[in-house]
C-alpha cells in the first residue's frame, strides 16, 4: 500500500490524476494494490511510472557498488 500511494504522489506531481485501488489477488486471500489513471494519460503515467524505476534501480546500483568498494578496501588495507 505505501508504495502504492508513493507511486498515485509522484504522477500528481506530475499532473496526473491517479488513485489507489485495492484488488483481491485471484489466487489466495492476499491483497493487491493497482494505480488507476484515465485511458487518456495512461501511457505517460506509464513511462512516469517505469522512469521512476529505473531511477530507484540505478542508485540501488550504485550504493551496493559504493558498498563494495568498501568492503574491498578494507580487506587490502588489513593485509598490508
Amino acid at each position: 500500500m505505501e508504495e502504492a500511494r508513493e507511486l498515485e504522489m509522484l504522477l500528481k506531481d506530475n499532473d496526473i490524476v491517479a488513485l489507489v485501488k485495492q484488488q483481491k489477488d485471484e489466487f489466495g486471500d492476499g491483497k493487491h494494490y493497482a494505480i488507476m489513471a484515465s485511458e487518456e494519460v495512461a501511457d505517460e503515467a506509464h513511462v512516469i511510472i517505469e522512469s521512476q524505476d529505473t531511477y530507484d534501480d540505478f542508485y540501488d546500483f550504485a550504493d551496493d557498488d559504493e558498498n563494495e568498494e568498501d568492503t574491498e578496501g578494507d580487506i587490502f588495507e588489513e593485509g598490508s
